[in-house]
């Protein structure tokens, strides 16, 4: 998301991506979709990851959303199938712990926290069950440990 001269941006994308052989479409604002309305600014749910070349003077400033906001995010597009070529299967397990929710019940009223009541799908609905059969199903130790998002981790049993 740019919150300036989305032109100039482009520009230096497509320069890096020249200079590095990158994909020309390296940097996009493909997210937009699924930026919730409930969410005002940026302050709210996202957190300050960097800045370049300081805080104190002007320049680029890298935001990254909250854990919530990430899952939410992540709900509404329900990419859980590994077969189709994408998935935030993983990502979306790990958040679960991470943002501590529990139940599919739980899982869908924190999504129509983040989105009106008409986005939240019946294909979403029907992907949050889908997510906690197979969060049920799956050993719950990952070979990649206890999951870490900004600092924060799963809540201990």
């Amino acid at each position: 998301m740019v919150d300036g001269d989305q032109r100039y941006v482009a520009r230096l994308a497509d320069q890096i991506a020249q200079a590095r052989g990158w994909p020309r479409d390296w940097l996009n604002d493909g997210v937009r979709t699924y930026l919730s309305p409930q969410v005002d600014g940026m302050s709210e749910h996202h957190v300050l990851l960097r800045a370049y070349p300081s805080e104190q003077a002007p320049g680029l400033r890298v935001f990254v959303p909250t854990p919530e906001y990430l899952l939410a995010m992540k709900l509404m597009a329900i990419r859980i199938d590994p077969a189709a070529g994408t998935s935030d299967l993983d990502d979306m397990l790990q958040l679960l712990d991470v943002v501590g929710l529990t139940t599919p019940e739980d899982t869908l009223a924190f999504a129509a926290a983040f989105y009106p009541d008409a986005r939240v799908s019946g294909r979403v609905r029907l992907g949050i069950q889908a997510l906690w059969h197979l969060k049920d199903t799956q050993i719950q130790d990952s070979p990649y440990g206890t999951p870490r998002y900004l600092g924060r981790s799963r809540p201990t049993p």
